[in-house]
């Protein structure tokens, strides 16, 4: 019988399998180190993809190489004294520090966290392995002392994994949120006392006293930035009323508009208060991700602050907030930025310095020279991995918070050096500071050639992916054709979803007016809130409240209702609906600019409004189609009258022959638009198909019956409050999950909620009650 292997290929693995598995072991480190950042500032699948197998190899092969270099031991009878098999002894406590793993990646997804007992044991077998090898060596071994400094440094780097995967697991996470326990005021006690004054014939009373509302846990810089906004926004505000009487009344609207809008294009915090700011943020709600709750004084600190901020502040100061949640959950971060950390740290790098020093001032006589050479490639591999995980540890938004949060305290001497503080973090973080740049858009399609303010920050220096993805039904239903084998065999394997997001999903950078628009939104409902109960309502508005509280007059209400109504359509439904409907007010639009109709857009503003809208109504959809997990809670049974709708446009379209008019989309809606919709679909075909395509033509119908502005303006306004209902019922975890894959702009729109008050979490009214006991006269 032949062999299949090669008696070649057998003396070859022999000879360097060791050697060759150790230093694939340091390049897949060096790859995690450097890739590990990228994930969460882009959205690409094909990175995403190369970084899950990097992750799951590193591990794979640092424990694969430990159990040949145990085994090599194992199978003599007495291990030998050579200088060589020290060497190779030297190198498995390499491999611990390997297995810890870089700080920039301690888990790949949210699961990760919930196996730290698994790593746990992982790192007690790893270092009883480890210390076998390296007793075996013993007492001829002489680079005992070099081994011993890098076995201590790996038991270190590999307890630091441990212990973030163990801090950051969902039951962790929440325990450590949770407050001492409150029994509240001695009730037992202030009852006795009244009844003891009321028995001695004493007129006695309790009365309630108003509880005094903590202050604001921000530094005296803060507090003075307050002071600078508000200072900002009344100026602001005096600037618009003398340009409206000056001005004619259609100039005036106009001004006012563009004012503030310029207003809110401002950036009134410098870098480093949007950092310390963040991280304040972060420790009073990090407590979010978990369904904790927070009193009504944390609500109206935050919403205080928040509406004092300008449009692109706030966003400046949530998006490093979300990197602080990116960082607790998948580094090393919540491990090292204390005391204890930094001193463990300090230990783990001075060890394999030390290791370094005693290796290179050693005889090594006898040696294998290549084996010398793979030495020192571990030894100089780790100290280069411990320099960039120290330049990254140094540039991290972390330590430019920590460092604010000690000089708060402020006394001449940090007086005298806070300057020179706040000028290096500053020429850090400027090169992380958005960047906007007005020019014609390239992506998608239909916004091609119109000039936006876009986020265009390079991709090194960003904290999440700054794009907003895209997916439109009736693009997709054109571009589809039959089905292919490949299509059954993909289907087979259960990778049609990612293939369909590959193929259909499009991406476009954030748009400046996009961010303005919600902000203001969401910014004019949080200042006509203070109770609870509205805050529910407004949380779980999916339109009705844009329509009922609107401009619209009440035969229009009456026409909109049915299409918002939760007693008469599902969440579901109503995107799939309103999707269609704009998409074919869009392209009749759009239709009329191509054949010269330059008149359609009353204003610039018409025209904004509808653009943003299109942008919205195709970014909902592709939450409901290709992010199912972050709309579970809302979803139901979207899919389904996805694909029936789906099935019926394409029946519409092909035996019209428009299956190839995928980039112009006007003439395939413009011929939805001709059909008549006199009588209800539901009617002709029965409930059996959930599809909506004809409902959305019948909305289409009575929403361009709306005059003037009014009709992208409501459009606009209830995608706000479709995107605001979903942000605010999307399970807070599941955001957390979409940072490591560039994050989601739904969860931008859900922090902002959150820090404008508009959120279910605030559900404590009053705090503990201050009862005086008076005795009357």
């Amino acid at each position: 019988m032949v062999n299949p292997i090669p008696e070649f290929a057998k003396k070859v693995w022999s000879k360097w399998n060791i050697r060759g598995v150790i230093l694939v072991s340091l390049t897949l480190q060096i790859i995690l180190i450097f890739m590990a950042p990228m994930r969460k500032r882009t959205k690409k699948s094909i990175l995403v993809m190369l970084l899950w197998s990097t992750y799951l190899l590193a591990d794979y092969t640092a424990n694969f190489c430990v159990g040949l270099i145990s085994n090599k031991y194992a199978d003599e009878d007495k291990p030998s004294s050579t200088i060589n098999d020290f060497v190779l002894a030297f190198w498995t406590p390499f491999l611990l520090l390997h297995l810890g793993g870089p700080d920039t990646i301690t888990a790949f997804s949210l699961e990760d966290n919930e196996l730290w007992l698994r790593h746990m044991l992982g790192l007690i077998v790893q270092v009883c392995l480890t210390s076998y090898v390296f007793l075996l060596t013993l007492p001829e071994n002489t680079l005992w002392l070099p081994t011993t400094f890098v076995f201590l440094a790996g038991i270190i780097k590999f307890a630091e994994r441990t212990r973030s995967l163990q801090l950051a697991s969902v039951s962790n996470f929440r325990q450590s949120m949770v407050r001492k326990p409150d029994p509240g005021p001695n009730y037992a006690k202030l009852m006795e006392e009244l009844k003891s004054r009321r028995d001695a014939g004493l007129p006695a009373k309790i009365v309630k006293m108003p509880e005094i509302a903590d202050p604001i846990l921000l530094d005296t810089n803060t507090s003075q930035q307050f002071q600078k906004l508000e200072e900002a926004s009344t100026s602001a505000k005096h600037g618009v009323q003398d340009e409206s009487k000056d001005e004619s009344d259609g100039n005036s609207i106009q001004e006012t508009t563009k004012v503030a809008r310029d207003n809110e294009q401002e950036e009134n915090l410098c870098d480093v208060e949007v950092v310390r700011d963040a991280y304040n943020n972060f420790v009073t709600f990090k407590g979010l991700v978990v369904d904790m709750i927070f009193s009504f004084h944390e609500r109206s600190d935050s919403r205080n602050y928040f509406i004092k901020l300008t449009a692109v502040d706030a966003l400046r100061v949530i998006e490093v907030e979300l990197n602080f949640i990116y960082e607790a959950f998948y580094s090393k971060a919540s491990v090292l930025f204390n005391k204890v950390g930094f001193l463990f740290r300090f230990v783990s790098v001075s060890s394999v310095v030390a290791a370094l020093v005693l290796f290179v001032f050693d005889q090594k006589q006898g040696c294998n020279e290549f084996d010398v050479k793979v030495t020192y490639t571990l030894l100089y591999g780790a100290v280069a991995l411990d320099v960039v995980s120290l330049y990254l540890l140094i540039s991290s938004d972390h330590t430019f918070a920590s460092f604010n949060s000690l000089g708060s305290k402020r006394n001449d001497f940090v007086g005298g050096i806070s300057a020179f503080k706040d000028s290096i973090f500053r020429g850090f973080l400027k090169f992380k500071r958005p960047i906007w740049i007005t020019s014609e858009v390239k992506s998608p399609t239909w916004l091609r050639n119109r000039k936006k303010t876009q986020l265009c920050r390079h991709v090194i220096f960003r904290r999440w992916s700054e794009s907003i993805s895209g997916f439109n039904l009736v693009s997709y239903c054109l571009q589809k054709k039959r089905t292919h084998w490949l299509d059954k065999v993909i289907d087979y394997i259960g990778a049609k979803e990612l293939v369909e997001q590959w193929k259909y999903e499009k991406k476009q950078p954030l748009l400046q007016e996009l961010w303005i628009f919600i902000f203001k939104e969401l910014k004019r409902k949080s200042e006509d809130v203070d109770d609870v109960e509205t805050i529910q309502r407004i949380c779980s508005s999916r339109g009705e409240w844009v329509i009922q509280e609107g401009e619209l007059l009440r035969d229009d209400i009456d026409k909109l209702m049915p299409h918002v109504d939760r007693n008469i359509v599902t969440f579901d439904e109503c995107l799939i609906l309103w999707h269609i409907a704009t998409d074919l007010l869009f392209y009749e639009v759009e239709e009329d600019v191509e054949k010269g109709n330059h008149n359609v857009h009353k204003s610039d503003q018409d025209g904004e409004l509808k653009d943003l809208s299109k942008i919205l109504s195709d970014y909902m959809l592709y939450l409901l189609i290709m992010q199912p997990t972050m709309m579970s809670s809302v979803r139901g049974i979207g899919q389904i009258r996805f694909q029936d709708t789906c099935v019926e446009a394409t029946n519409f379209f092909s035996k019209r022959e428009m299956m190839s008019e995928v980039k112009a989309l006007s003439k395939p809606c413009m011929k939805l638009m001709d059909v008549c919709v006199e009588v209800e679909p539901s009617a002709v075909k029965g409930d059996r198909s959930k599809s909506l395509l004809f409902d959305a033509c019948i909305l289409a119908h009575k929403l361009k019956q709306l005059k003037g502005m009014k009709k992208w303006k409501i459009i606009a306004q209830v995608w706000v409050e479709l995107l605001s209902y979903a942000a605010s019922n999307c399970i807070p975890i599941t955001h957390v999950q979409q940072l490591c894959k560039g994050g989601e702009f739904l969860s931008l729109v859900w922090l902002l909620m959150t820090h404008l008050g508009l959120a279910k979490q605030f559900q404590i009214k009053e705090g503990h009650a201050r009862a005086k006991l008076i005795v009357e006269e």
